[in-house]
Formats: C-alpha cells, structure tokens, sequence
C-alpha cells in the first residue's frame, strides 16, 4: 500500500525517479509553500557613532502597472540597543535630518506615499504635516 502511494505520488507530480526524491528531500516552508525566503538584510544608513539603520523585513507588493518589488522594513541598531521601526514599510533608504531624526517615506504598492519622521531613540515614525 505505502509503495503504491509514493509510486502514485510521483507520478502525480510528473517527476522522474530523481526529481521525486529531490521533492521529497526538500521540507522547507519555502518548498512547501512555493515562497521565496527572506531577502538578507542589509545595511540602510551609517549614522556615525556606531550608529546604523537596517533594513531587515521584507514584503512583496505589486504596483499599479502590475510590477512586483520588495518593501523593506527598517531597524535601528547602535550603543542603546536594536529598535523595530513598527509598521513602516520602505523603497527608499533613509535621509538623516538632525542627530535624533531621519525621514523616509512609507511605500503603498512600489510607490512612495506618506512622508514619516523617525525618532532614533524610539524607533518611533511620525507624519510629516
């Protein structure tokens, strides 16, 4: 019974003897899921001081002319610690304003929408008005 389901299964799967176990060999989530892993991270902005902006997660949006790209999320990481920048996601690197304050705009479907302002103590973003 067991040899006839892993006959049937390859066979399903129009792989050969080779590619069956291939698949079978292969667990990861990205196989199972048909998903790409996450993109490395990667350095953003070097603030001076020890001091640097990562982008670190990563979620894949289509534009309006159907293009797909990757918005990248941002963390903070210097003496005090390593701070999520929650909910802001980016296309862009970051353009450091005074020694607390960078600006980055929050990107909607590939394209750049609302301008924010994040604190470098809190990891905190704030609109620009």
């Amino acid at each position: 019974m067991t040899k006839a389901l892993l006959l049937l299964a390859a066979a399903g799967a129009g792989c050969r003897g080779e590619r069956a176990q291939e698949a079978a060999a292969d667990s990861s989530p990205e196989a199972a899921f048909g998903t790409a892993p996450e993109p490395a991270e990667s350095l953003a902005l070097s603030l001076g001081e020890g001091g640097e902006i990562w982008f670190t997660l990563a979620r894949e949006a289509t534009g309006e002319d159907g293009r797909s790209c990757l918005e990248r999320g941002l963390e903070i990481r210097d003496s005090m610690g390593v701070r999520l920048v929650p909910l802001l996601y980016t296309g862009e690197v970051p353009v450091r304003i005074d020694d607390s304050t960078v600006q980055v705009h929050l990107f909607r479907d590939c394209r750049p929408d609302a301008l924010y302002r994040v604190n470098l103590r809190t990891g905190q973003p704030g609109p620009v008005r």
